[in-house]
């Protein structure tokens, strides 16, 4: 990568992923220190991230913080369930956004529902449990119940 032909503010995202990097140990940039990066610079305060897809997990710890819920379908040394050329979407998008959103208002409810049901479905079919991760910040259980809720208030009218 040419850094010279990076605009101004490109060149902030990378250099602030750079950090977010160091800060965790790791010796490269990962689109998940990228992804941070832009969140932060944004000045997204709280923030559901739902990444599904292989190897997913290693989003995790970039991605944590007080105010962030951070849900994968796999964790950072598997595959997702369903993750390939032929799929379309993962099981674990199956679940969450298909299954477990229409059971609950609840993004962590839900991510512990399609969670289950991926490693029933893994069980069933004696496939290797890809893991599914969920990481809940502290400064954003309030503000989800609110959100919780309102949605149920919007839903009763």
């Amino acid at each position: 990568m040419d850094f010279e032909k990076l605009t101004d503010r490109a060149r902030g995202f990378l250099q602030a992923a750079q950090t977010i990097a160091v800060r965790e140990h790791h010796q490269r940039i990962t689109p998940a220190h990228y992804l941070k990066a832009l969140l932060d610079q944004a000045g997204v305060r709280y923030r559901v991230v739902v990444v599904s897809a292989c190897y997913s997990g290693a989003f995790v710890s970039p991605l944590a913080s007080p105010g962030a819920l951070v849900i994968t379908a796999a964790n950072s040394r598997r595959q997702s369930f369903g993750c390939g050329k032929d799929s379309p979407i993962t099981e674990f998008s199956k679940a969450f956004y298909l299954d477990a959103l229409r059971q609950t208002r609840s993004f962590p409810h839900a991510a512990r529902i399609a969670t289950q049901i991926v490693h029933e479905t893994e069980r069933a079919q004696k496939r290797k449990h890809s893991y599914p991760q969920m990481r809940l910040g502290v400064a954003l259980e309030d503000p989800l119940r609110m959100l919780e809720q309102r949605l149920a208030n919007a839903g009763a009218r």
